[in-house]
C-alpha cells in the first residue's frame, strides 16, 4: 500500500474513498457558512502537535503554512514568532493539503471535499471558493493571482482564472489521484500521481495529455524549471527529470530507498528534495548526483519551499519547520 502515501500517510487520512458525481460540476457554487469568521491564537510557540504539511514562502521574513487537522500559520520575521489563523467554518471536518501564496496578502487552502479557501489581507479573513465535488483536493498553485490550478483524487483537475471566483473542471485524462501541481506560465502546467503518472496541458487546461505513467511506483510531487525542465519524486527513492518537455524521462539516483514527498526547483541545476525521516537531498549539477544534508529533523518533512539559493525552508509532522541560509550546509529547527 506505498501507493497512497501522500494521502494515507503523509495528510493523516484513516481512508481512501471513491468520489462520485464529478464528471458532470462545470464551476463551483460556494457552500454557505463554511467560512465564517477567523480565530487568530498569537503568538504561538509549541508546535509539537501540528502536522505540517506544506509552507508557502513570500520572502525571507514572510511565510504561510498549513496543518493536516485545519490550522494556518504566518511569521512576518522569518519564522522566530508565529501566528495560528483558524478559519471557522461548518458542514465538513476540516483536513487541510496544502497552500499557494502569491504575495504576502493572497494565500489559497486546498482541503477535503472541495474545500478551497482564500485570503487578501494576510489571513485576517478567508472567503469560501470551495468547488462542488466531493473529491479530496491535495495541491493548488497558482501561476499570478488570477491563474491557478488545483487537484485532487480520481484524477480530478479544476481552474480558475479569476482568481477562485470560479473554478472549472477540466478533463485531465486519467481517474489516478493527482498528488502535485504546477502552474508555469499562462498555458502551461503540470500535474503527478498515483501509479506514476504525469499530465501536461499547454493549452491552460482545455486538454491534458497523459505524458508517461508506471503502475510500480507512485509520484508525490513535482516541481518545474520552465516548461520543458521538470523533477518529480514519490517513493521509495524515486526520482525522476524530464529536459524535454516530458517527451522522455531519466530515472536519477538518488541513493535512497525513503519516501520522498517534495521538490523545490531553483532552476534545472539546483533543487532540493525532502521525505521520510528528515531527509534532504540537494543537486547542483541537474540531479546528476544527489547529496544529503543533515537537519537534525527526525520526522517526516512533506513540504519544502525556496525564495533563493541561500533561503530554503521544510515542514514535517510533529512541528517541523528547519531552515538554511547556506544552501543546505547548515540547517536550523525554527521557530
Amino acid at each position: 500500500m506505498i501507493g497512497l502515501i501522500r494521502v494515507a500517510a503523509k495528510l493523516g487520512a484513516v481512508a481512501i474513498m471513491a468520489s462520485a458525481g464529478v464528471a458532470q460540476v462545470s464551476e463551483h457554487k460556494s457552500v454557505p457558512n463554511r467560512a465564517e469568521a477567523t480565530q487568530f491564537l498569537s503568538p504561538l510557540r509549541n508546535f509539537s502537535e501540528d502536522w505540517l504539511v506544506s509552507i508557502a514562502l513570500n520572502d525571507r521574513n514572510h511565510a504561510f503554512m498549513v496543518s493536516r487537522d485545519g490550522a494556518i500559520m504566518k511569521t512576518a520575521d522569518a519564522g522566530t514568532s508565529w501566528s495560528r489563523i483558524e478559519p471557522l467554518y461548518t458542514g465538513h471536518t476540516r483536513w487541510f493539503r496544502d497552500i499557494a501564496s502569491t504575495d504576502r496578502n493572497t494565500a489559497w487552502v486546498v482541503g477535503n471535499q472541495g474545500l478551497i479557501l482564500k485570503t487578501t489581507d494576510g489571513g485576517e479573513t478567508w472567503a469560501d471558493q470551495s468547488a462542488s465535488i466531493t473529491a479530496d483536493l491535495f495541491s493548488i498553485s497558482f501561476l499570478n493571482s488570477q491563474n491557478g490550478y488545483a487537484v485532487g483524487g480520481d484524477g480530478v483537475v479544476l481552474h480558475t482564472e479569476d482568481g477562485g471566483a470560479t473554478w472549472t473542471l477540466q478533463p485531465s485524462s486519467t481517474k489516478s489521484y493527482l498528488f502535485d501541481v504546477a502552474a508555469v506560465n499562462d498555458t502551461t502546467a503540470w500535474a503527478v500521481g498515483s501509479k506514476g503518472t504525469v499530465i501536461r496541458t499547454t493549452d491552460s487546461g482545455v486538454t491534458w495529455v497523459t505524458m508517461t505513467t508506471d503502475p510500480s511506483i507512485n509520484l508525490h510531487a513535482l516541481s518545474t524549471a520552465g516548461p520543458n525542465h521538470i523533477w518529480a519524486v514519490g517513493g521509495p527513492g524515486v526520482i525522476l527529470k524530464s529536459a524535454d518537455g516530458g517527451e522522455t524521462w531519466q530515472r536519477q539516483d538518488s541513493s535512497t530507498n525513503r519516501m520522498l514527498l517534495s521538490i523545490y526547483a531553483l532552476n534545472n541545476s539546483t533543487a532540493w528534495a525532502c521525505g521520510a525521516d528528515g531527509l534532504i537531498l540537494h543537486t547542483r549539477n541537474g540531479g546528476n548526483s544527489w547529496l544529503k544534508q543533515e537537519t537534525q529533523a527526525g520526522s517526516f518533512l512533506y513540504g519544502i519551499a525556496a525564495t533563493d539559493a541561500s533561503n530554503i525552508w521544510a515542514v514535517g509532522n510533529l512541528g517541523a519547520i528547519v531552515a538554511t541560509h547556506d544552501m543546505g550546509k547548515t540547517w536550523c529547527k525554527l521557530p
